[in-house]
């Protein structure tokens, strides 16, 4: 139907499923690297694993190979084919909100993420890039009260080992700035506690109205978002119980968050 833009090594388009009357999304990777292609094969195993209504389904026969046959030469493109999701992502609700979301409203997009991220976490595995882009609301009302959080784009999920394990999966060195930890940045192992990391910081965004990086502190790189908070339209209405909460959620120290 439409080209929507590309992503990673991917290009993503709209495509219509004439056998089930519906809408979909169609990512093809075009970068033709082994390691691409084992990023590519992993996003397609890691969704068909995960059974969750916040996480994009795709079906058992969602991951295939296309073959397109030329003159001059044969080429395979591996494709990926998952439920398109209707809604806006929460990067955009600063454009609502510009000096910060209502707190329910916050609490609620947290208490969902949180809820979506105990199941990959079971799974054993890790999104790795959670930011306002990738967290997207299905079918929002004007008010946004009550709708459903999806987070989006695993190609950079990965499974990871128990802690204390002594295999470490290797990984693509992938982070976000402004909501990567610090372990995560620096290209070492990590954990669910990263996952949890950038949620903190992403939802500190939305309270604030501020980017992460706007409120860092330059010298140690920890967040200094409370002061922040008091001026933005809603911070007087926060709970001190939610600003601790995500003050330790986005701890630069692993072990205490």
């Amino acid at each position: 139907l439409e080209r929507l833009g590309s992503g990673g090594f991917a290009r993503i388009y709209a495509v219509w499923d004439v056998k089930k009357q519906t809408e979909k999304v169609l990512k093809v990777l075009v970068e033709t690297s082994p390691k691409a292609l084992e990023l590519f094969a992993q996003e397609a195993e890691v969704l068909q694993r995960l059974k969750h209504p916040g996480v994009p389904k795709i079906e058992s026969d969602g991951y295939f190979f296309h073959n397109l046959s030329s003159s001059t030469a044969d080429l395979s493109l591996p494709c990926l084919i998952m439920e398109k999701i209707q809604g806006q992502t929460l990067e955009q609700i600063p454009n609502l909100y510009p000096r910060g979301c209502p707190p329910e409203l916050v609490l609620d997009w947290l208490g969902q993420a949180v809820d979506i991220l105990r199941h990959l976490h079971k799974q054993m595995i890790i999104h790795r890039d959670i930011k306002p882009s990738n967290l997207m609301l299905r079918n929002p009302q004007p008010e946004l009260q009550g709708a459903l959080l999806v987070l989006r784009d695993f190609g950079g999920a990965k499974h990871f080992s128990f802690p204390g394990s002594r295999h470490q999966s290797s990984s693509t060195r992938l982070f976000s700035t402004g909501y990567s930890p610090p372990e995560q940045v620096t290209g070492r192992n990590i954990g669910p506690t990263a996952d949890f990391y950038a949620l903190a910081r992403t939802m500190i965004e939305l309270l604030t109205g501020r980017n992460p990086q706007e409120l860092e502190d330059s010298r140690t790189g920890t967040l200094r978002w409370r002061e922040a908070l008091k001026f933005s339209e809603h911070g007087t209405d926060v709970n001190p119980l939610l600003v601790d909460l995500l003050d330790d959620m986005a701890d630069e120290e692993v072990r205490q968050r």
